[in-house]
């Protein structure tokens, strides 16, 4: 009896730096991030999509960001749209963001998660790091 061929390759952590989640996660762990050590310094680009541009939940966390936030990009839909990481690829070099805020659902992590790695592997490795905030 043969033994089966197992996979290899190599494996890049992602370039997700973090992620909050919780019924308090606006509260407690937005405040958390912005006080650590590790976290950038500079100006942050929050991405969202359609749905949660139009909440109060959004205004929250802009609030809680503060002088930090550097603009936000509300565009991201639904399976990550080329064009949407494209475009908030653009939107982070435009403002220089150092970090960015995925606040959303999977679209939107993996979209922040994308736009990073762009960002990196086109222009090298001072791109902005990718924080999330679960909804």
């Amino acid at each position: 009896m043969s033994t089966p061929a197992l996979p290899s390759g190599v494996h890049r952590p992602s370039c997700l730096q973090g992620l909050a989640y919780g019924v308090d996660a606006l509260a407690t762990s937005l405040p958390l991030f912005l006080s650590d050590p590790g976290f950038p310094t500079g100006k942050l680009l929050l991405l969202t999509g359609t749905s949660l541009s139009k909440t109060d939940l959004l205004d929250q966390i802009k609030q809680g960001l503060g002088d930090r936030l550097g603009g936000v990009f509300s565009s991201i839909g639904q399976h990550s749209p080329v064009n949407a990481i494209n475009n908030g690829l653009d939107e982070a070099r435009r403002i220089g963001a150092v970090g960015l805020i995925a606040f959303g659902g999977g679209s939107v992590v993996d979209a922040g998660k994308v736009i990073s790695y762009l960002h990196n592997e086109k222009f090298g490795k001072s791109g902005p790091l990718s924080y999330s905030v679960k909804s």
